[in-house]
């Protein structure tokens, strides 16, 4: 296998980990009482300024309140970054209950790496409510 080959193997292997956890979370999300509905995604986004990763678990709460669970990994000109979060939305704004990132400058290699440990932890706060600590 060539040395690209093999680097496409590794992330892909990454996002299918990645993925796996998505699916985790959102099966634990909708056991939830507190939750009405939930729904996944994961999608390849292209913008003007980067190209994306990004996998999401939304669920709208009994009490018309939302959370949401977001996994992104980013490509910004030679720079990439991996992110995630756990943000609670109600008529109030918009709070952050939980924050994962690891931003690598350059090196693709440790936030491909990075990438289903991070799903993995996303994964964990399935239970997270506002005001209460993992």
């Amino acid at each position: 296998m060539s040395e690209g080959e093999e680097a496409l193997s590794t992330f892909l292997e990454a996002v299918a980990a990645a993925a796996r956890e998505i699916e985790l979370l959102l099966a634990a999300v909708r056991q939830r009482r507190d939750v009405e509905s939930a729904t996944s995604r994961l999608d390849c986004r292209s913008y003007s300024s980067a190209v994306s990763l990004e996998a999401y678990v939304d669920a709208e709460l009994v009490s018309g309140d939302s959370l949401c669970w977001w996994l992104e990994v980013t490509r910004r000109d030679s720079e990439w970054a991996l992110e995630a979060s756990v943000r609670l939305t109600t008529s109030s704004g918009q709070d952050s209950l939980w924050e994962y990132e690891i931003a690598s400058h350059g090196d693709w290699r440790s936030v491909v790496a990075g990438l289903p440990s991070a799903a993995q932890e996303l994964a964990r706060t399935s239970l997270l409510r506002a005001g209460e600590p993992l």
